[in-house]
């Protein structure tokens, strides 16, 4: 999956909501990012993370693939 995010500061999100809703149907979804890293924090020192992401959504909750970030090598 591939995700595209737009923020945006509106004046006024009800409006905006409306407006989505006149096109499409909108569902509430909560997400929930945990962060871990090893007793040593190696994993940050190498600007590294693991996170752990859960959704709930409409009484179900889908656990995310859990994801390892880096930005250098580990070698």
């Amino acid at each position: 999956m591939i995700e595209a995010e737009l923020k945006a500061r509106v004046r006024d999100p009800e409006a905006v909501r409306r407006g989505l809703e006149e096109h499409a149907e909108g569902r509430a979804e909560v997400y929930r990012d945990t962060y871990y890293d090893t007793p040593d924090g190696s994993l940050g020192a190498r600007d590294a993370e693991l996170r752990v992401g859960t959704v709930r959504g409409d009484n179900e909750v889908f656990p995310e693939p859990r994801e390892c970030r880096q930005s250098h090598s580990m070698n």
